[in-house]
């Protein structure tokens, strides 16, 4: 007989959805991780150890996965994107870009590694009961192309987008609302930096959110290295800190038992603060386009 030939194998490919609308969630978020290379490895299994971050329905990063982009190599993948891979388990990882990644001098990595649904770095998806907004970074010294570098080009192409979603049913029928980007709106007086026009424009979004009657349940933020909670606009902001190994933290989000919990901590379990947030106001379950 003739022998038989080898059996080729494909590759295989996984990917795992998440919540349908109208269930719960649970969730992890962290960011500012641009932290040495041995550190960056001890960070992700500390906190898989103490918080099971690979357990929730996705990650999400606030930005500045590493110092420069320069060092956006297999290090940096295989220290966080395959961390959420790894022994058959796949967790989603939703990158926010940060100031690091969009002025690093090889940023064209960023948009190669991470996806979206639009292909633009700005987007918004649903997990359960909870809407989640990316928005994006546009710094003021941009290093290279593709990057635009008309910022009110870009601000305005991005609130076009953003005045749609407010009026969108996913928008509407979402019990929750988390809108994140890279810099805070506003600053304490200890972060040591001035906002930049990232954080007007993002200033902007929340007063046209309120012209529009559209209620955010909590934004996240990172940027400046120092933890803070304000209210601004009728909407709970967090800056999570981070910036190196020991203020790195990690923040736990669920819709489990009828409302938004929400808690912060640094890696090492030191524990920040605890909220929960009710439903928005204007969630409405049938609503209708008008």
């Amino acid at each position: 007989s003739e022998p038989q030939q080898p059996k080729v194998l494909e590759p295989v490919y996984r990917f795992r959805t998440l919540p349908a609308a109208g269930k719960a969630t649970r969730f992890f978020v962290t960011g500012d991780t641009h932290v040495g290379r041995t550190s960056r490895t001890e960070v992700l299994a500390e906190a898989e150890k103490r918080f099971g971050i690979t357990g929730g329905d996705m990650m999400i990063h606030l930005g500045d996965i590493a110092s420069s982009m320069n060092r956006f190599d297999d290090e940096t993948l295989g220290g966080y994107v395959s961390f959420f891979c790894r022994d058959g388990n796949v967790t989603p990882l939703v990158m926010v870009q940060g100031n690091h990644e969009y002025c690093g001098d090889e940023n064209i990595w960023w948009n190669h590694a991470f996806a979206s649904p639009t292909g633009e770095s700005y987007y918004a998806f649903r997990s359960g009961d909870c809407l989640i907004a990316v928005m994006d970074y546009w710094g003021d010294r941009p290093r290279e192309e593709p990057i635009p570098s008309n910022l009110t080009e870009r601000f305005a192409i991005q609130r076009e987008w953003f005045e749609k979603l407010l009026d969108s049913k996913m928008f509407r029928t979402s019990k929750y609302r988390i809108l994140c980007n890279h810099c805070p709106p506003t600053y304490p007086p200890n972060a040591g930096e001035k906002p930049d026009g990232n954080s007007v424009e993002v200033r902007n979004l929340l007063s046209r959110s309120k012209l529009y009657g559209a209620q955010w349940s909590l934004m996240l933020c990172g940027h400046c290295h120092t933890r803070f909670v304000e209210k601004l606009d009728g909407v709970t902001v967090v800056c999570l800190g981070g910036g190196g190994a020991n203020a790195v933290s990690i923040a736990e989000i669920d819709t489990v038992n009828g409302a938004l919990h929400f808690s912060l901590s640094s890696v090492s379990g030191k524990p920040f603060c605890e909220f929960t947030l009710p439903p928005c106001p204007d969630w409405e379950e049938n609503w209708i386009t008008q």
